[in-house]
C-alpha cells in the first residue's frame, strides 16, 4: 500500500483568487437578491404552474429562507464595504 498525499488547497490559487474579487461578491450577492424577489413573485403573482402559492407568506420554510437570504446579503455587503 503506497501513500497518497492530498493537496489542501481545492483549486488552483488563480480560481481562488477569482473568487474573492469585487465582481464575483456582486454576483453572488444579485442571484440571492433575485432568490428574493423570485420568492416574492411567487407569493404575491403567482409563476406558472405554482399558482397555489400565492398568499401564503407564513410557510415555516419560506420565511426560514427569507431570514438566510436577507443574512446573506447583509453579511456578504457588510465584507465588501468591510474591505475598501
Amino acid at each position: 500500500m503506497s501513500a497518497r498525499t492530498v493537496d489542501p488547497t481545492p483549486a488552483p490559487s488563480g480560481v481562488r483568487d477569482l473568487a474573492t474579487t469585487a465582481g464575483t461578491s456582486t454576483i453572488r450577492r444579485a442571484l440571492v437578491a433575485a432568490v428574493l424577489v423570485g420568492f416574492a413573485i411567487n407569493r404575491t403573482t403567482g409563476m406558472p404552474g405554482a399558482m397555489e402559492d400565492i398568499g401564503n407568506w407564513t410557510e415555516p420554510l419560506g420565511m426560514v429562507s427569507l431570514l438566510i437570504e436577507a443574512a446573506a446579503i447583509w453579511l456578504g455587503t457588510r465584507a465588501w464595504l468591510a474591505r475598501d
